[in-house]
């Protein structure tokens, strides 16, 4: 990764930040943000910026921004996954099926069974990530969308069964 934060106050960013190389800095420069760069702001608001729209949660309250993964765009009906490999120390993706050449690898970045309905993905991808989901779940017609969330819930309410611990 470019850097790792653990914790969300502006003084763990100032940390991850305080060893981050010229090279590194350049390259989370170029990464989404949604600040105009004609009004005026200091390199903190920025950052916090390119963070909110590219971090990546590697495990409870840490996260890490790429320069090459983080550009990974969202879709609630995925072609990819990414997951955190702890003895690695690595950001892994993985194809959950075979990916077309030219075709767009997507990840999805919210939980479909706390998130179990199109209304809050969005709700919750916009407040988070700065974006009204056009995904192809989100622009499905209303059955199409019913049978993804009944065949989810299932899926959900199987795992929860199997994995009881």
């Amino acid at each position: 990764p470019l850097f790792r934060v653990t914790g969300a106050t502006q003084t763990h960013l100032q940390k991850a930040l305080s060893s981050i190389t010229k090279t590194d800095m350049l390259a989370m420069q170029t990464l989404s943000h949604s600040i105009s760069i004609t009004q005026e702001h200091n390199i903190m608001e920025i950052v916090m910026d390119i963070m909110r729209n590219n971090c990546i949660a590697m495990k409870r309250d840490s996260k890490a921004l790429y320069a090459t993964i983080c550009r990974i765009n969202h879709s609630c009906r995925p072609n990819a996954l990414w997951y955190w490999h702890e003895q690695r120390q690595q950001q892994i993706v993985v194809a959950l099926r075979e990916i077309a050449a030219n075709e767009e690898i997507l990840v999805n970045y919210v939980s479909h069974k706390k998130y179990d309905s199109k209304l809050k993905r969005r709700g919750y991808i916009l407040k988070n990530y700065g974006f009204y989901c056009e995904c192809v779940l989100c622009n499905a017609t209303s059955e199409e969308t019913k049978q993804f969330e009944s065949a989810n819930a299932e899926f959900h309410r199987l795992k929860d069964s199997y994995f009881r611990f």
